[in-house]
């Protein structure tokens, strides 16, 4: 009499129930392996890896009289300095020149 698990197997003869399963678990690992190496080398290959992030140098801090002047203007405007004060230096930063 054949049992339910054996029917669909009946060709490879008297292999039962434990024997199919071991059967499969090392065709699961045989073919398991070679496709986890390709999807791994595949996600690794140089083109799918993000930009490497460079940080560009900080600039040197200008002291030109533009930089002078855009910065007495942030003064005054920022209330910091009196009209007074930002005419004087601006004469004196124009002077320089």
């Amino acid at each position: 009499m054949m049992n339910h698990l054996d029917a669909p197997v009946a060709f490879l003869g008297p292999i039962g129930g434990p024997e199919l399963i071991m059967i499969l678990m090392v065709l699961a690992v045989l073919v398991g392996i070679p496709v986890i190496v390709l999807v791994v080398l595949a996600l690794n290959r140089p083109g799918n890896m993000p930009p490497a992030v460079t940080m560009a140098p900080p600039l040197p801090p200008s002291t030109g009289p533009l930089a002078k002047l855009q910065e007495l203007e942030t003064l005054k405007a920022q209330g910091l300095i009196t009209q007074e004060e930002y005419a004087a230096k601006r004469e004196k930063i124009i002077g320089e020149v």
